[in-house]
């Protein structure tokens, strides 16, 4: 018999006294919380030699279109010149699953000539 499950018939306090108070059954026992690890962080030097060892500055463009907007890899690589309004700041990527169009705010260095832009062909 698996510990963890709980009997199929059997209902949490089904005879309960009701001069007695309730048993907590929140979790199933022997199913213990997963804890939550904080997400580490990269200090700007370490940034800075991240987008040094870029070859290219489309790899730079791309590498900080995703750290200001948080899309996927495959909405990102499958930007064109088009998908990108420049004046807004904003770029145009197809969702996965639902294949939605949906326009992304995007942060200033993204898209200035520091990075490269998604069109520049230095590579």
């Amino acid at each position: 018999m698996n510990p963890v499950q709980r009997a199929a018939r059997a209902r949490p306090n089904a005879h309960h006294n009701p001069m007695e108070p309730f048993r907590p059954e929140g979790r199933v026992r022997y199913n213990p919380p997963v804890p939550k690890r904080r997400p580490r962080t990269l200090s700007d030097e370490r940034w800075r030699d991240v987008f040094t060892a870029l070859r290219s500055h489309r790899d730079r463009a791309l590498l900080a279109l995703a750290l200001s907007n948080g899309a996927r890899a495959g909405e990102l690589l499958s930007l064109r010149g088009v998908d990108i309004d420049w004046g807004d700041q904003l770029v145009r990527v197809i969702r996965k699953g639902s294949r939605a169009e949906q326009w992304l705010p995007v942060s200033a260095e993204a898209l200035s000539p520091g990075y490269g832009t998604i069109n520049s062909h230095d590579d």
